[in-house]
């Protein structure tokens, strides 16, 4: 896989693909159907500083709105697409989270 242009921290990026892969896993794991497995991830980003909240809360739009618009989709990720689209139909524009 190669690097897009605008990302100059390999590191960085290299990370962020190692940290994908791992709550790409967390969530894979099929003996918790109902979520109860993934209470600890919620309530640990809770427990984050507050401007840690903030980011990571413009992180996870991102990602919804990337969803929103995605490389290839079928039955496995359509209602996540449709839900995706949805949220940034109702927010895109007011969407500003300002670091403080």
């Amino acid at each position: 896989m190669s690097i897009p242009e605008e990302i100059r921290d390999r590191d960085a990026y290299q990370e962020g693909l190692d940290l994908a892969d791992q709550i790409g896993n967390f969530a894979n794991d099929m003996r918790c159907p109902d979520g109860d497995r993934h209470k600890g991830f919620i309530d640990g980003l809770q427990r984050q500083h507050l401007t840690l909240q903030q980011n990571i809360m413009k992180m996870i739009m991102k990602v919804i709105f990337t969803f929103a618009e995605p490389r290839y989709t079928d039955l496995r990720n359509a209602a996540t697409v449709e839900l995706a689209k949805k949220i940034k139909e109702h927010v895109e524009d007011d969407c500003y989270l300002p670091t403080i």
